[in-house]
């Protein structure tokens, strides 16, 4: 017995004891090691599963030094292991899609950002989700799996952002006639700056043609210019000259999309 207490339990209870005090240590070590508040989430989720697997190394290894036969130990984890990755699949893909996001940073926190249709502000980025705050102050609660196997577009990689709006005109109102006006209006957008200013034909169709007024401003100021640029068209077409010049004839306004504007973009 005393033999016993010696030569097994008492190395058994030292493994234990040193393995815990290790994990505590690594995991706060990790957790302290971010100085930007945008990776707390990855080294937390990186401390909690490191000590995890030290606590469970450590109690292995003191069985072995007790003299249980831990093949039968392993190949009993292993198996419980794969029926819970198996019944956790989503969510561990969901993990695993978090990893990637808060590692490859294709997006942080305070970013605004588009995909399948929601548009909004990253809120929170969590190791299985992501919060999007969305612009009528709803919070989406989206899995990161779908993020990752998602086109995301983030608005907030550059200082600026393009606006782009398109009038569909008749085909017999020539260009010439309406383009000063139009160049006219993207100049009274003081928010709007001077280079990348453009008034052009995008498009000609059976009975009308598509004219694109584009321009940059910042992304605090982009939703007030896009507003304030309707605003004028609207008195525009709403003057004397207009009414007279294209009387009967309607002449659409409407946004380019986010999708448009980047696949427009790429091809400039």
């Amino acid at each position: 017995m005393i033999a016993f207490v010696q030569n097994q339990m008492i190395p058994a209870v030292v493994i234990i004891v040193v393995g815990f005090y290790v994990s505590t240590i690594v995991k706060r070590l990790l957790r302290r090691t971010p100085r930007d508040p945008q990776e707390a989430g990855v080294f937390t989720f990186m401390a909690s599963s490191l000590s995890m697997a030290i606590k469970v190394l450590s109690v292995i290894m003191a069985l072995s030094a007790l003299g249980v036969d831990i093949t039968i130990i392993v190949g009993s984890v292993s198996a419980v292991g794969v029926g819970i990755s198996l019944a956790m699949k989503d969510n561990m893909a969901n993990v695993a899609a978090g990893v990637q996001i808060l590692l490859t940073k294709p997006f942080l926190i305070g970013n605004y950002i588009e995909f399948d249709g929601n548009v909004g502000t990253v809120n929170r980025i969590e190791i299985m989700f992501t919060m999007i705050r969305t612009d009528d102050q709803k919070d989406v609660i989206v899995p990161n799996s779908s993020l990752v196997n998602s086109v995301v577009i983030n608005y907030s990689k550059e200082d600026v952002r393009r606006l782009c709006v398109h009038l569909t005109v008749p085909l017999n109102i020539q260009f010439d006639e309406i383009k000063e006006d139009l160049e006219e209006l993207l100049v009274q957008q003081t928010d709007i700056f001077e280079d990348g200013r453009m008034v052009r034909i995008d498009e000609i169709l059976t009975n009308d043609y598509v004219i694109g007024l584009y321009g940059y401003t910042s992304l605090d100021t982009y939703f007030t210019t896009r507003s304030a640029l309707y605003e004028a068209i609207q008195k525009k077409r709403s003057q004397e000259n207009w009414v007279e010049s294209y009387a009967g004839y309607n002449i659409h306004v409407y946004e380019e999309t986010a999708k448009e504007d980047a696949k427009e973009q790429e091809t400039e």
